[in-house]
């Protein structure tokens, strides 16, 4: 299964609940450690903060998956991204439905746009 079908697939389920704000940008210098690029996921009841994550991990965050069960094409296991996120008062799982429908949204974005361009932006 591929991720844009896992995506389409899970998305269909469940409620749709989001974020109050959301901030989504990509990580132009990918910050190093001694094992490599590392993604930080820290959550409170108002704020959901991404550093350092690639799609696929926040694919896996978002539907509670493991590794193998996620696939799709290399840039979602290379390509990096900062998000931070604002609710008004979440458990983790609706932090986890919100970030759900925040996918959601950016792929009809992206969707619209490779579309139609000009549009979506």
């Amino acid at each position: 299964m591929t991720l844009g079908l896992a995506i389409a697939l899970l998305l269909t389920q469940g409620d749709h609940l989001s974020f109050e704000a959301a901030s989504v940008h990509r990580v132009q210098q990918v910050v190093m450690d001694a094992e490599g690029a590392r993604d930080k996921i820290e959550r409170t009841p108002s704020t959901l903060t991404m550093r350092n994550v690639t799609l696929a991990a926040c694919v896996r965050w978002a539907y509670g998956l493991q590794s193998f069960q996620v696939t799709g094409p290399g840039w979602t296991e290379s390509d990096r991204y900062d998000i931070i996120a604002k609710a008004a008062s979440a458990t983790e799982p609706q932090l986890r439905l919100m970030l759900r429908t925040l996918l959601d949204e950016r792929r009809r974005k992206v969707t619209i746009s490779a579309s139609h361009p000009g549009c979506g932006k």
